[in-house]
């Protein structure tokens, strides 16, 4: 009827691809395949209450996964020809992705001419998110094959070596996103030359790893204020500036590294493959190891606080009549609270690099690989954004 509205749609794509990854040194049963499909859709109810008053309810949702499967299987393990670079049997990776979204919303807008003085149009409401995200990788058999077939130096000849990956990029990482959000916002039209467009958005944050419960708190406070002034009265000029603030969404890559598979050892084993000629990925033999690097462990920041942007705009309009206006702005963004890891108990020595360009550069090599990485907010991370625009 006039006074309420429904409305609902759906939207569902796949994206598939069969031999991603190949070329001249990549056969089909050496790639992957793509499996991509999601879902979209959004319930909305809009409802007139009175000439001054509208209510706005809507639930929306997403849900797709994103997975490169191994074509020749799970169990098949990969190899490349170190002498020539082309790949046989199997992906030496695999790569799979898991996105789901639920996000309720519901506002209020309300006209009033009888507040303080001028006019308002009043806007206030609440979200509601939940989202699950899971991300893993690994190896198709827990290892892939580096081989050498042998090769010559001063003029001997060396035995083949085959280097075996055992581990590497292997993770199970996980999250659930749980956001409740309210902000308020009035255009208050104060007279025939003043607009002021105030507004604050609350967000409250909580990001959970499995077994771990919340890992990630964060609770910002954005506020926005604006304004439009009509300098001569005549409606032909207009001065507006606005400043806001903006916290990026909530996500999980903030967190997932709480995860407990988050990440994995990875070791490098090196042997004959004529004198080792069952190399077991699984059990393998300690003493072929050439190199190996522990799990990082994570600790998040008590502290930790939310990424956000600064945005500040001034701008002039002019109407020089006969369909010809001009426009001048100004446009400064700042974001800051980027989170990162940080070594917190690495031993680095200071070491001398070479540039590209021939300049020396100070560089870091790490003596030890099982160090505490703390998830953080370092301060001197930044990023900044100037404009000026002529319309």
């Amino acid at each position: 009827n006039p006074d309420n509205v429904f409305e609902f749609w759906g939207e569902w794509d796949k994206y598939q691809i069969t031999g991603r990854g190949g070329d001249g040194s990549t056969p089909l049963e050496a790639t992957v395949t793509e499996d991509a499909p999601e879902y979209v859709w959004n319930f909305s109810w809009r409802r007139v209450i009175n000439s001054n008053t509208s209510l706005h309810v809507a639930y929306t949702g997403y849900s797709g996964y994103f997975y490169l499967d191994p074509a020749s299987g799970y169990d098949t393990q990969g190899h490349i020809d170190g002498d020539t670079g082309e790949a046989s049997d199997n992906s030496t990776y695999y790569y799979l992705a898991d996105r789901y979204r639920h996000q309720v919303v519901a506002s209020v807008s309300q006209y009033s001419d009888n507040f303080l003085t001028g006019k308002h149009d009043f806007k206030y409401g609440i979200e509601l998110e939940r989202s699950r995200t899971r991300s893993r990788a690994g190896i198709p058999g827990n290892a892939y094959y580096y081989e050498y077939a042998g090769y010559t130096y001063g003029g001997n000849y060396y035995d083949p070596v085959t280097y075996a990956y055992v581990g590497y990029y292997t993770y199970d990482q996980k999250g659930v996103n749980h956001r409740a959000s309210a902000f308020m916002q009035d255009s208050w039209q104060i007279n025939d030359r003043w607009t002021v467009n105030p507004g604050v958005r609350f967000d409250f944050n909580r990001g959970s790893a499995p077994g771990q419960g919340n890992v990630f708190r964060t609770q910002p406070i954005s506020p926005r204020i604006g304004f439009a002034f009509d300098l001569t009265g005549k409606k032909k000029t207009v001065l507006k500036a606005h400043y806001g603030r903006y916290q990026e969404g909530l996500k999980s890559n903030y967190y997932q590294f709480m995860s407990p598979h988050a990440s994995s050892a990875q070791a490098v084993y090196t042997y004959n493959p004529n004198v080792v000629t069952n190399f077991d990925p699984y059990n393998p033999d300690p003493g072929l190891l050439s190199s190996s690097q522990p799990e990082q462990r994570y600790k998040m920041d008590k502290d930790i606080e939310h990424p956000y942007m600064d945005q500040y705009v001034l701008a002039f309009e002019h109407d020089l009549g006969n369909d010809f206006a001009v426009k001048a702005e100004l446009i400064y963004r700042r974001n800051k609270n980027f989170i990162e890891s940080v070594s917190i108990d690495g031993d680095f020595d200071k070491v001398v690099g070479v540039g590209e360009d021939g300049e020396l550069v100070p560089l870091y090599n790490q003596n030890n690989l099982d160090d505490t990485l703390l998830i953080t907010n370092p301060d001197w991370l930044k990023r900044e954004y100037s404009a000026f625009i002529l319309t």
